[in-house]
């Protein structure tokens, strides 16, 4: 039996909308296959990345491919500290179940004050998985892999997945770094 196509853009309230004007992280591509190659209708997905320390790496876009991520900085003495923001998002209309493998590392250093790194994956808005870490005078840090499983449905699920990096400082230099993938498991 087929399924009525979504997309090409979904919400977590509608199905069937098409791309808006500008990228927004509540309105994002649907995905059917556990196949990259189709050049009719490829993956994509919506990407956002805020470096307050290296404004270069700033993105805010719908992107091709499967979700990958990474961002870091060095700050300097004097500096306020920095904080790094990423998240992606995307949506995935499936006839049998598929799961994801989402690999990540974060980290965040500072000698003087506090540093502080955090994961939190949301399926259809609802929290599916978070983990964070701190510390004074020290590097805060995560890794690992987790998979993500998304049912069949024929309604589209989002997926979306949030990252930050962050050390606070005025008085000496710190670091955080962030990275993160996703593949079909």
């Amino acid at each position: 039996m087929a399924i009525l196509r979504a997309g090409p853009f979904a919400s977590v309230t509608d199905s069937f909308l098409n791309e808006p004007g500008s990228p927004s992280a509540g309105i994002t591509p649907v995905n059917c296959a556990k196949d990259t190659s189709s050049t009719n209708w490829p993956w994509s997905y919506y990407k956002e990345i805020s470096n307050s320390e290296d404004s270069g790496q700033d993105v805010d876009d719908y992107l091709v491919g499967l979700p990958s991520v990474s961002a870091s900085y060095t700050s300097s003495s004097g500096d306020e500290g920095g904080i790094i923001t990423s998240r992606f998002s995307f949506s995935c209309q499936c006839a049998s179940e598929i799961v994801f493998s989402l690999t990540y590392d974060l980290s965040a250093s500072q000698s003087f004050e506090f540093a502080f790194v955090s994961i939190e994956v949301f399926i259809n808005n609802a929290s599916d998985f978070s983990d964070s870490d701190s510390e004074y005078r020290g590097t805060a840090s995560l890794s690992g892999t987790r998979d993500i499983t998304i049912q069949k449905s024929v309604v589209p699920t989002q997926i979306k997945v949030v990252l930050n990096a962050q050390e606070n400082s005025t008085v000496n230099g710190g670091s955080a770094s962030i990275s993160c993938s996703l593949s079909f498991s």
